[in-house]
């Protein structure tokens, strides 16, 4: 959501951007993330992505089961991993228990968005919003 307030308050702003008042780096941040926002790429084929959706929501029990037993417990039991968790902040204190809601949050908030239809995933929706 950040990055579309962002994206719609520059929009607004052209003139600011076109009168230098910002860094060339952001400058092209701003029309990397404008083209993106406002164009799907030639490659992408929405039926596919509609079948890996299928895919994915037919094996969702065995992916979640996998995933926290398989990869997520042990992963955040081994010293190299803490260290990148504690140093990014990610999951363990520093954070605080809001911090590491909102980010499972806007997780799986996109993963259910993204997820519900592919149509989700199209420029201006909320999953393609997300993504980006």
């Amino acid at each position: 959501k950040a990055c579309a307030d962002i994206y719609h308050q520059r929009k607004h702003q052209r003139n600011e951007i076109t009168n230098n008042k910002i860094s060339e780096k952001h400058l092209a941040m701003y029309e990397f993330y404008k083209h993106y926002f406002e164009h799907v790429p030639a490659w992408v084929d929405w039926e596919q992505l509609q079948r890996g959706i299928d895919v994915y929501i037919s094996f969702l029990p065995a992916i979640g089961y996998s995933l926290y037993y398989l990869a997520l417990i042990p992963g955040f039991s081994i010293p190299k991993i803490g260290k990148v968790l504690e140093q990014t902040r990610y999951l363990v204190p520093p954070s605080t228990e809001e911090q590491v809601m909102h980010r499972l949050f806007d997780t799986g908030g996109f993963v259910n968005h993204a997820l519900l239809d592919v149509s989700n995933l199209k420029p201006g929706e909320v999953g393609w919003t997300m993504a980006l």
